[in-house]
């Protein structure tokens, strides 16, 4: 059986391509979540902070409308090291003019 290299690059553009396609489908959203997030959005100022690449995140945040609940965006893309180090954290904090302390992180993975 004759092997088939693919670039890195490719492959990774290729898994992406498909999980926004599987996003767009299957709207993975648990019912309660823009009910959730609109609440929370009424008392507190939200963000994401997420390993994810942009393309991703704006494909889940067009789901049930929940951008516009979210000012502040930070990716895997936007900081030198990704999740489990507070890169991302600390980048939205940054752009939310706000001390890490006085962050809430709901975090939405074991």
């Amino acid at each position: 059986m004759e092997s088939i290299s693919i670039p890195a690059f490719l492959y990774h553009s290729i898994k992406q391509r498909r999980l926004i396609e599987l996003i767009q489908n299957e709207r993975p959203l648990f019912e309660p979540i823009p009910k959730l997030v609109s609440n929370l959005a009424a008392s507190y100022r939200l963000s994401v902070a997420s390993g994810s690449l942009h393309a991703v995140i704006d494909v889940v945040l067009e789901l049930e409308r929940l951008r516009s609940f979210f000012p502040t965006v930070v990716s895997v893309e936007d900081v030198q090291r990704g999740k489990p180090a507070p890169d991302s954290f600390l980048r939205a904090a940054e752009l939310m003019q706000l001390e890490p302390k006085d962050l809430c992180v709901i975090e939405d993975s074991a």
